[in-house]
């Protein structure tokens, strides 16, 4: 049997240099040596694991999607540059055991493709739906959920039963001009943004459509944010407004704790992922 070499959570940025960087902690919060790529981007960048591999997803300086994937989380290797383009930040997910992809084409449209191997994707999906900055991917409940940023700057959900036919979408009352994030922890869905005022927000729903009282955070950023599962525990993490990397978590989903704030620092995006 297969024993995989990821464990932790991982954290990925691109640099004030344009190079994407990763880092892992065993515990959530102290973080071993960082590993550079030689490779660039504009803005952010995504993660996921699939078929024991970590995956890393970005937007190139010439527009183009990149994906890359490591075993250990250190060495990349089967890097593929796609014919898409996108000039924001595009998701990751697993579902259906199929890695999906999902992005802000250069028409505002939001666009989903998805892969049985990791290096070779299917026809692409356009949806209806537009957007003027990133998105947000998530499984919850055997649905893949979509998120965004709508072009009047309100918060939208839509998910699929196949990750092709989308239905039952949700148009919430919150703001936001920056991406958001998504994920699905103690039986719930949760949704992170950074508000208009630069607080993060967050907010859950039992069944992806009706959500409850939003959580705000004293912190703040000003662009998006990034959560992940992790030894049973959300972790969100967020580039300050000095530009430091922090990352917080929460046994419940309400309540976050353990504040670190690394060295490290962005001035655009970030991502992250639990094994």
């Amino acid at each position: 049997m297969y024993i995989s070499q990821l464990t932790g959570v991982y954290l990925a940025w691109r640099g004030t240099d344009d190079h994407l960087n990763i880092i892992s902690s065993t515990d959530g919060e102290n973080f071993g040596q960082k590993i550079v790529l030689s490779d660039t981007s504009h803005v952010g960048l995504s993660l996921a694991v699939f078929n024991n591999r970590l995956y890393v997803a970005w937007t190139g300086t010439d527009d183009h999607l990149n994906i890359i994937s490591s075993t250990d989380g250190k060495n990349f290797e089967q890097k593929v540059v796609l014919p898409e383009t996108s000039n924001s930040g595009l998701a990751l997910a697993v579902f259906n055991n199929q890695l999906h992809l999902a992005w802000r084409g250069t028409d505002d449209h939001l666009n989903i493709i998805s892969s049985t191997d990791g290096e070779n994707f299917g026809q692409k999906i356009v949806l209806s739906e537009t957007s003027r900055v990133g998105l947000a991917l998530a499984v919850f409940n055997s649905r893949l959920y979509v998120a965004w940023t709508g072009t009047d700057d309100h918060l939208n959900i839509i998910s699929s039963i196949d990750g092709k036919n989308f239905e039952q979408k949700v148009v919430l009352p919150e703001t936001s001009n920056s991406g958001l994030a998504l994920a699905a922890f103690n039986n719930r869905l949760h949704l992170a943004w950074r508000g208009t005022d630069d607080h993060l927000n967050i907010m859950s729903s039992t069944d992806g459509e009706n959500f409850g009282q939003k959580i705000v955070l004293s912190d703040t950023s000003h662009i998006g944010l990034a959560l992940a599962v992790f030894s049973s525990r959300l972790y969100l993490t967020w580039t300050g407004t000095d530009n430091h990397l922090n990352v917080i978590s929460s046994t419940n989903g309400t309540n976050f704790e353990q504040k670190v704030v690394l060295p490290e620092t962005s001035n655009s995006g970030l991502a992250l992922t639990g094994v």
